[in-house]
């Protein structure tokens, strides 16, 4: 763990790329034109884009994108755990195609040549960093478009997000009609129950550390606790080693608290089966990546020997990487982050296809305070009756930069009533620093 946590401002704006075309001049929309974004965010112009890094711990560093108005008007979003590279190049390269035009256009930008941006031919990971920095931009751009709304982030999300794309060709298990338009999330100041992951957390990878940290989130008031079984043991014996753990957490807190499990593709589908009845016996609330999701025939048999609910998809952005399991029915939770998505609205038309298919959904998370707000929000918006992830037992990072405690009670998370994320940044940047940052 760092001794002393650090927040690095970067501008990134200057760094025009020809990678991203600039997006047309904003024009004031004709009476009754213009999507409902750009009529509800008025004339004001994007004028610039930062990068913050916030070190957290030796496993954990916030990387936090902040969008600055003409009026004034700031947004925040997050792009932590960006696989591989420097974050600041695509984010220039996105900034280069936003900057100087209305927050609605900016919407809608990112939600067109962003995305395609996105899906442009790469490898797998440079698709997936790709992805990363375009959720954290478009969720600080769609925060700034709802505070210019005067709207929390989920009443302006469901404003301004498209109807779900329908599957292309008939899916092997029929799928319902699609679902009226998301009601507004209620007024006041709603709860959305959490669930922790003490896998970050746990510096020892032994049964002892994971009961103890367990037992820790059930006192904190939590009923689900997530743990990652299999990270950090060798090879040789990580399936007996994992057990052992999943077991210690399980008898830590009892028959009334769940127990989720994340293989991380770290056993096989074989090596699984062979101990199916210990899994079972542990009773979890579902098993998380246990094998990729166009394994159908694996999830499948995961899914009858075990008899437990799978999840996965953490890491999706579009529709087609996650229909072969919708179709086969073998996946329980889907699993969108609002980072590794796109933004909030591509996470919530993933949420929105799973549950036409009759999945579950809970919004993957173990990020910082910006992601985790967004998350709320779009659970909020989903009707998701699954708790939301949250990080358990590490450092909550420099002192005004974490999660405010007064919005975690009793292993919930209490949006609050401000617009946008209903998170206020300190107006300065030269305040961004061990003493300042994300404040509600």
């Amino acid at each position: 763990m760092t001794s002393e946590p650090t927040v690095t401002p970067a501008a990134v704006t200057e760094a025009a790329s020809s990678a991203v075309p600039p997006a047309p001049a904003a024009r004031p929309s004709p009476a009754g034109r213009g999507t409902w974004s750009e009529r509800a965010t008025g004339s004001e112009r994007v004028t610039a884009v930062r990068l913050h890094t916030v070190a957290v711990t030796r496993r954990t560093t916030w990387l936090l994108a902040e969008v600055r108005g003409s009026d004034g008007t700031t947004g925040w979003g997050e792009l932590s755990d960006l696989p591989g590279g420097d974050p600041a190049a695509p984010l220039s390269e996105l900034a280069t195609g936003i900057t100087g035009t209305t927050w609605g256009r900016a919407v809608t930008w990112l939600d067109t040549h962003g995305q395609r941006w996105a899906d442009a031919p790469a490898g797998a990971t440079a698709r997936l960093a790709r992805r990363t920095v375009l959720g954290g931009l478009a969720t600080a751009v769609a925060d700034a478009a709802a505070r210019r709304a005067a709207l929390p982030l989920g009443h302006w999300i469901r404003r301004a997000a498209a109807p779900p794309p329908a599957p292309a060709g008939p899916p092997d298990r029929a799928a319902p009609p699609p679902s009226p338009a998301c009601a507004a999330p209620p007024a006041g100041a709603p709860r959305v129950a959490l669930y922790a992951n003490i896998n970050r957390a746990m510096t020892t990878r032994t049964p002892q550390a994971a009961a103890r940290l367990a037992a820790r989130a059930v006192a904190a008031g939590f009923r689900a606790v997530k743990c990652a079984p299999f990270d950090g043991l060798p090879a040789g014996d990580r399936l007996g080693a994992g057990l052992e753990i999943a077991r210690a957490v399980r008898d830590a807190v009892g028959t009334e608290v769940d127990v989720l499990l994340d293989a991380h593709h770290l056993v096989t589908v074989a090596d699984m089966l062979s101990r199916s009845e210990e899994f079972a016996a542990l009773r979890p609330g579902w098993l998380e990546d246990a094998a990729p999701l166009d394994d159908v025939t694996g999830l499948r048999r995961l899914r009858d020997a075990l008899g437990v609910p799978l999840a996965g998809g953490e890491f999706t952005g579009r529709e087609q990487q996650v229909l072969p399991a919708l179709r086969g029915g073998v996946l329980d939770v889907l699993l969108p982050d609002v980072k590794h998505a796109g933004g909030p609205l591509p996470a919530l038309r993933l949420a929105r296809l799973a549950q036409r298919y009759g999945a579950d959904v809970s919004f993957h998370n173990p990020s910082g305070p910006v992601a985790t707000a967004a998350a709320a929000h779009l659970t909020l918006l989903a009707g998701s009756a699954l708790p939301l992830e949250v990080m358990f037992g590490e450092r909550n990072g420099p002192a005004g930069w974490g999660t405010p405690p007064h919005l975690l009670v009793d292993g919930a998370y209490v949006l609050p009533s401000g617009p946008g994320l209903g998170l206020a940044p300190l107006p300065a940047p030269r305040d961004l620093s061990a003493d300042g940052g994300v404040t509600p």
